[in-house]
């Protein structure tokens, strides 16, 4: 499962974007909580669509749209319609000014064949100089067993504390005994373990690892897929 940090598309970025533009140019500029009892949407369903990590859904456009209307909104129907179909595919139409929301066809694209990464990492790492404030950089990171190897680096770079005091810095979310296999292991951790060990070793940027394990993760799949 991808993580919520995580944006779907460029093209669901801008959607999300537009909507929350739209959102705040309202008379009062109404809050996400406000906004979605308004619309009937969760708040937090709603951070998540204008932060383009989450696909809307026909209905929740159509609200959306119809509400926008509603309060005043001037909506660019060519636009909007444009939008809507590059990000999610749906067709959006106007009629007697009345935005509605039609499903779509959205294209799945095919995985685009991969190849095993065979030294590729070390390569990547030496081009890029470690930065002592903020610790390596786990960008080239591809494969599971790069991301173990950033992990250590990452470890090194916290002061190789031990097991048992990474545990107290995360309050025992997950326990020492996991902590320390995660610095050898061959595969993917979950989610849940990577993200606490990032936490312990105190990471500057956590979204950049984190990100690191989706693109881990979807890597292993098209390897699959590619199969």
């Amino acid at each position: 499962m991808l993580s919520d940090d995580i944006v779907l598309s460029e093209e669901m970025a801008r959607l999300g974007r537009t909507i929350r533009d739209c959102r705040k140019a309202l008379d009062e500029s109404p809050s996400l909580r406000n906004f979605g009892f308004l619309v009937n949407i969760e708040p937090s369903v709603l951070s998540r669509i204008e932060n383009g990590r989450r696909r809307p859904t026909r209905l929740q456009l159509t609200k959306l749209l119809r509400v926008f209307r509603d309060l005043g909104q001037t909506l660019d129907e060519a636009a909007w319609s444009d939008l809507v179909e590059r990000a999610t595919g749906m067709t959006v139409t106007f009629t007697s000014s009345e935005p509605t929301v039609a499903p779509g066809t959205f294209p799945v694209p095919r995985p685009a064949p991969v190849q095993p990464r065979i030294g590729a990492f070390r390569t990547d790492r030496e081009s890029r100089p470690l930065d002592v404030r903020y610790g390596p950089d786990p960008a080239p990171v591809q494969t599971a067993e790069e991301l173990t190897e950033a992990m250590r680096e990452l470890w090194v770079w916290a002061g190789q504390p031990s097991a048992r005091a990474m545990a107290r810095q995360i309050h025992l979310e997950v326990g020492k005994t996991t902590l320390h296999a995660m610095l050898s292991a061959r595969t993917l951790p979950k989610f849940r373990n990577f993200e606490a060990f990032v936490r312990a070793c105190r990471a500057p940027y956590t979204f950049d690892w984190n990100a690191a394990w989706h693109r881990v993760a979807m890597y292993e799949l098209r390897l699959k897929q590619a199969a």
